[in-house]
């Protein structure tokens, strides 16, 4: 497992790389695909990091 500080480096990785992507891919393609990918890796580091859970709702869930 990651140590919070490792969390950190990788989300900061991951940010300066989606930068990078926005710079150079458009709308489609394989590099948006990279584009993409990258951007679920910065909502998952920023939800581990409790940083921003906003897509996630707070509320009991609901099982049926």
């Amino acid at each position: 497992m990651l140590s919070e500080d490792q969390v950190k480096r990788l989300l900061k990785q991951c940010e300066s790389v989606d930068n990078t992507y926005k710079d150079m891919c458009g709308d489609e393609g394989p590099k948006y695909f990279d584009y993409m990918r990258n951007k679920g890796w910065c909502q998952a580091l920023r939800l581990v990091l409790k940083k921003d859970t906003y897509p996630i709702q707070k509320g009991e869930l609901n099982d049926k």
